[in-house]
């Protein structure tokens, strides 16, 4: 089981999320150079998208895998059959109470909206001199209203996000 490799290979810290190499049991040469370098090192590298992928070797296969992944299935004994989100946003924050399952939508709706928008808000369009919320449930465009500042818009959208999205709403400042 894929959980047993992850174990015998890493070591979890709950309190700072970070996930460590384990020394090797020296079989060669290979192992004690390996051990000098990295273990009791956090493992991988951060991706840009913002995620600590983790290259690791097992059935005979390199793969990567984003350590949030790893860390839930040291945790919980199996990998995720859903995708991890970051309650928080942070992909490198990853203690496990800033983790939950989530679908592709939940995931989505707790996303980060792009700063580089004319509003510079989430769920707000600049529309002349004024101000567009809306909100994209189940694949529809519902528009929320016209509001002449942006805040009361993008209050207008978090309101309609925790209504739509629950736990997984995000505000759009």
């Amino acid at each position: 089981m894929v959980a047993d490799i992850f174990r015998e290979r890493f070591d979890y810290e709950p309190e700072s999320g970070r996930l460590i190499w384990k020394k090797r049991a020296i079989r060669s040469y290979r192992d004690k150079i390996w051990n000098l370098r990295y273990a009791r090192t956090e493992a991988g590298w951060v991706s840009n998208h913002g995620y600590r992928n983790v290259r690791i070797q097992y059935d005979g296969k390199q793969r990567i895998h984003p350590a949030h992944r790893i860390i839930w299935a040291i945790v919980h004994g199996e990998m995720p059959d859903r995708l991890i989100d970051h309650i928080d946003g942070d992909g490198l924050n990853n203690r496990l109470v800033n983790l939950r399952l989530a679908t592709q939508s939940q995931n989505s709706m707790n996303g980060k909206f792009f700063k580089d928008t004319r509003s510079g808000m989430k769920g707000v369009v600049v529309s002349g001199n004024k101000f567009l919320a809306r909100i994209k449930v189940k694949g529809q465009l519902i528009s929320l209203g016209t509001y002449l500042t942006k805040h009361e818009a993008a209050r207008a959208y978090h309101e309609a996000a925790k209504k739509h999205f629950g736990e997984f709403a995000r505000a759009g400042w």
